[in-house]
């Protein structure tokens, strides 16, 4: 009698491309690890520049998954993880090592308070959810993330390496750092997240031109470089918060809005609808159409209309909507000017998504309702 023979797989042939995100992530926490045997070797400079590129590559690994559409749940997992070892456990190691054993027990417990602190922040990070009603939410955190909080409590060690100047006191400023970093990392402070950034295309030589000067920077002033980035950051924590508020009251009202609308539905007939006005400062919000699956973009109306339209008794009106319900008229109204949500975003987002435009455009797109396509 034969037997069936399972092949063994270390990587589902289904998945394959969650192999390069997920071989960074490794190779991140094997860094965040080299960097404590560094530490325990006084090796600091080396311990350094571990976690600079561990930080590195956690940046990377999630933008190339989402890049190669290689995201799976073990990544996500696995990322959190490395997170952990190579940015809340190896950082208060090796500044334990450096200078803070020196004030005994009080030191060691600074590290596990930071430890924690970084376990917990991951752990919200994760349940953390935004409604499509708050999209503008993506491009900030809350909290200080795992790889900056590293960054921060290295900052001492970082300028005692640069020899800009001397580190008076350093046990007492680095055990004071930590704990305000360790607070902050827990804390609700919004800071930038940088997940969404679009640069013009005439800004683009530019923004390649600073990444060529800071790389250089890196290579022949490396501490120095690093200090004045952790200072470039600490400053824009205060400018993120004020930004952060700033964009909370400007777009409250659409939460009051969807709340208005669980209890109100709009339904109406408009016939030879004519829209005669829209008022107010423009806003953005995460739409998306049927005849287009799988794709959503903010997109900026006015949040106010005046519409004359005839009922479907035929007797004419004029009325004004506002909010969620005159962007689905506006969103509608643009499908009898033969104008699609596409059409309203930048050149640059209609690059990013031109394949899947034509992927739809040929048919190959899986949805659960008949859709018809050009021959």
């Amino acid at each position: 009698m034969e037997e069936n023979k399972k092949e063994f797989k270390i990587v589902s042939k289904r998945t394959p491309r969650s192999l390069l995100p997920n071989t960074l992530t490794i190779f991140g926490v094997c860094l965040g690890l080299s960097s404590i045997k560094f530490a325990i070797d006084s090796n600091y400079a080396m311990s350094v520049i571990a976690i600079t590129f561990a930080a590195i590559l956690d940046t990377l690994d999630g933008r190339v998954a989402r890049l190669i559409k290689g995201t799976s749940k073990v990544g996500k997992e696995l990322d959190s993880l490395t997170d952990v070892i190579s940015f809340g456990v190896a950082p208060g190691f090796i500044m334990y090592f450096w200078i803070i054993n020196e004030i005994g027990k009080l030191g060691w417990m600074l590290v596990l308070i930071y430890s924690v602190c970084c376990a917990l922040r991951l752990a919200r990070f994760n349940l953390t959810t935004i409604n499509e009603i708050e999209t503008w939410k993506i491009n900030f955190f809350e909290g200080i993330p795992s790889p900056a909080a590293a960054g921060l409590i290295l900052l001492p060690l970082i300028l005692s390496l640069s020899k800009i100047t001397e580190v008076a006191n350093p046990a007492t400023i680095s055990s004071i750092n930590i704990l305000l970093v360790s607070i902050l990392m827990v804390s609700k402070i919004p800071t930038y997240s940088m997940k969404i950034i679009l640069i013009p295309r005439h800004l683009t030589i530019f923004l390649l031109l600073g990444f060529g000067i800071y790389l250089s920077l890196i290579i022949f002033y490396t501490f120095q470089t690093l200090f004045l980035t952790g200072v470039i950051y600490i400053l824009l924590i205060p400018i993120s918060f004020f930004h952060h508020r700033h964009l909370k009251k400007k777009f409250s009202y659409l939460v009051d809005d969807e709340d208005e609308t669980e209890d109100v539905i709009v339904k109406q007939v408009f016939i030879n609808a004519r829209i005669l006005e829209e008022t107010g400062e423009g806003w953005s919000f995460n739409e998306g159409c049927l005849s287009i699956p799988d794709i959503r973009e903010d997109i900026s109306r006015k949040p106010s209309i005046t519409i004359e339209y005839f009922d479907d008794n035929f007797e004419k009106h004029t009325d004004t909507y506002d909010g969620l319900t005159a962007r689905v008229i506006q969103h509608e109204y643009d499908h009898i000017d033969g104008i699609l949500f596409t059409d309203r975003i930048s050149a640059l987002r209609k690059r990013m998504i031109k394949g899947k435009l034509m992927d739809i455009s040929k048919g190959k797109v899986d949805v659960a309702y008949k859709m018809r396509f050009p021959r």
